[in-house]
């Protein structure tokens, strides 16, 4: 007769058995679990890709050439000093106004009025930075008086040196930059750049755009973009644009007045002096027109100049 041991044949089976069944089905399912965590797939997964969140580039179409726009330099700030105010704004024809429902209340004018400065406006149709300019702002600026010196002194431009060799165009503003500092030693400078009508695109445009931020910041003087701030888009320029969109019309520089305020607010601590409502109900008849270098207290406006070309640029 065979031997059964004392576990051999009898159920249920022992406590040792169970507890050794037990052991075993652990340790089987630690080493799976180890073979699945740091197995194959676990090593190929792929990197972490770019943030989706991060800023869109001011480029508005996709067929655009690609560029990167520089940052801009409105991280500089200047701070106007308490009591009255005197400015200067010096441009092209966003200075002129040219395209509103009269001469004299474009958004140059109307930022003045609403910060409660007295200014001066110095805007030619057709000028720019490049030296081909008939008119160039070299040119220009060192004709300008200098005195009495304004408190501060806002230089707007760049739309009519989109064909400008960049080279030139690079040397002019830097030039058109150091001429105000040295005309006007104790006058805070603030740069405007050109916006985005529909006679050129953003890409078109961002060349200028980073030469003046990259000359402002060279010399240490607040850069206001209106390319990177997105001021006209494709959603909104026909609705601010004059007929033929070339030019801002009446809507268009209200519209451009509230965001230069709101700038020149941030970077150079202006504070408003007026309402909206007090701009839009004084008639540009009741203006009085001065000479570049002196100040007339409200709106004046602007000492324009029509240039040799017949062709529309700003």
């Amino acid at each position: 007769m065979p031997v059964i041991s004392s576990d051999e044949g009898n159920w249920p089976p022992s406590r040792s058995a169970i507890a050794l069944a037990a052991f075993a089905v652990v340790v089987i399912a630690v080493v799976v679990y180890a073979i699945t965590r740091l197995g194959p797939s676990h090593a190929s997964q792929p990197p972490a890709t770019a943030d989706s969140s991060a800023p869109a580039s001011p480029i508005e179409s996709s067929s655009a050439p690609v560029a990167t726009h520089t940052t801009p330099a409105t991280a500089l700030k200047v701070a106007l000093p308490k009591g009255p105010v005197t400015a200067t704004f010096f441009g092209d024809s966003y200075v002129v106004g040219y395209g509103a429902d009269s001469k004299g209340i474009g958004f140059a004018q109307h930022t003045a009025k609403i910060l409660g400065w007295n200014a001066t406006f110095s805007g030619v149709i057709n000028s720019g930075y490049c030296s081909s300019h008939p008119q160039s702002y070299v040119g220009r600026l060192k004709a300008l008086a200098p005195n009495p010196a304004p408190t501060i002194f806002v230089l707007e431009g760049g739309i009519n040196d989109v064909d400008c060799n960049p080279t030139d165009l690079a040397t002019q503003i830097a030039a058109s930059i150091k001429q105000i500092k040295t005309l006007y030693p104790s006058t805070l400078l603030v740069v405007l750049g050109p916006a985005v009508p529909t006679k050129y695109n953003a890409a078109q445009l961002l060349p200028v755009d980073n030469a003046i931020n990259q000359a402002a910041s060279a010399a240490g003087v607040p850069y206001i973009s209106p390319l990177n701030e997105l001021w006209f888009t494709s959603a909104n320029r026909m609705k601010y644009l004059s007929t033929g969109g070339v030019y801002p019309n009446q809507a268009g520089y209200d519209y451009l007045t509230t965001l230069l305020v709101q700038d020149l607010e941030q970077v150079a601590g202006a504070t408003i002096g007026g309402t909206t409502a007090d701009v839009a109900s004084s008639p540009a008849s009741s203006a009085v027109a001065s000479p570049v270098g002196s100040a007339t207290p409200g709106v004046t406006p602007s000492t324009a100049t029509a240039g040799p070309s017949p062709s529309p640029s700003f």
